[in-house]
């Protein structure tokens, strides 16, 4: 799930322009995805999340709300906002309410919608171009955006280096077809976890290990296009390669696949760095992990430090609509 903060450099012309075309059927007005095309100039900073590009988002707030069943038997277990085992959201200025339910290993949300005409509520279908269950980097959020509700499905791994997002907003009672962004971005590297034995220059160690994670980087970029590839994808060089046991494992993770292995010297010292992606099993890190080795003349060498770097980010690149 994401979160509602709201992005300050936005403008409300877009929206404003949005709402034109959705109060005039079939108009032929800039949709509210194109308008934030059209005002988002490509190489500025990329948002945490695409959510941030729209016009003053506000979550909708958590509150229970008496709707029956809207959960139709068979898909899950009957629950409700007031029995528990759903979170709920309210938006009163529409009567609209979200239940929400989170199922399996993969985290995937079950979302439903109601909505109270005087004192009746109807289940309200998704928006087509949103769809149900989303799992693991997917999130919905459910709120309003500069006072209007809205529905945001956001994919942040739809590709190495890409994010979409589709968004619906509320008219006459009833969601819209959902618009479409997808945009590309570039990478940076920040640090996320560091483990060093005493007596080894871990600061200079991470500087290393952060330049060489950078190279692993750029190497994968040439290999991988931004688009259509999972950020797990390891461009068919994922072969994994056992962590060897010892006092410093980076960060629990057992292996390290799709690695590059070079020895450095660090303030007069040899040591060993091993850089790749990480697995626990089935799960995945699609960071880099930078293992760090001692190599004393004439013995085996020693596990000393460990690095974890996520890719998050940086410039966006490119930014396109669809309806």
């Amino acid at each position: 799930m994401f979160s509602g903060k709201p992005f300050s450099a936005c403008s409300a012309t877009g929206l404003a322009i949005a709402l034109a075309s959705l109060a005039s059927a079939g108009a032929a007005g800039q949709t509210l995805c194109q308008s934030i095309v059209a005002r988002v100039p490509a190489h500025r900073a990329a948002p945490a999340t695409l959510l941030d590009l729209l016009d003053h988002p506000v979550k909708a707030p958590r509150q229970s709300f008496a709707a029956g069943d809207i959960v139709p038997s068979g898909i899950s277990e009957r629950r409700t906002c007031v029995s528990g085992g759903a979170d709920c959201a309210w938006i009163a200025s529409a009567s609209l309410g979200m239940m929400s339910m989170v199922q399996g290993t993969a985290e995937c949300l079950d979302i439903r919608f109601a909505h109270r005409i005087g004192a009746r509520f109807s289940p309200v279908p998704l928006p087509a171009g949103i769809h149900n269950f989303p799992c693991w980097d997917e999130g919905i959020w459910f709120g309003t955006v500069s006072g209007v509700p809205a529905l945001a499905e956001e994919n942040g791994a739809s590709g190495d280096r890409a994010r979409r997002m589709a968004v619906s907003m509320w008219h006459k009672d009833a969601w819209q077809k959902a618009c479409h962004l997808f945009e590309t971005h570039s990478i940076m590297l920040k640090p996320e976890f560091a483990s060093c034995d005493a007596g080894v220059p871990c600061a200079q160690l991470q500087k290393k290990a952060q330049v060489l994670a950078g190279q692993a980087q750029r190497r994968r970029e040439m290999l991988i296009p931004a688009e259509g590839h999972s950020k797990t994808d390891g461009a068919h060089v994922d072969a994994r390669m056992s962590v060897p046991a010892g006092p410093t494992p980076v960060n629990g993770y057992q292996d390290i696949f799709g690695a590059s292995v070079s020895e450095q010297d660090v303030a007069g010292r040899r040591y060993r760095f091993t850089v790749g992606g990480g697995m626990i099993g089935w799960r995945i890190y699609d960071g880099w992990l930078v293992r760090v080795e001692a190599l004393p003349q004439g013995q085996p060498p020693v596990p000393v430090a460990g690095f974890q770097f996520a890719r998050v980010p940086d410039r966006i690149l490119s930014l396109r609509a669809s309806p």
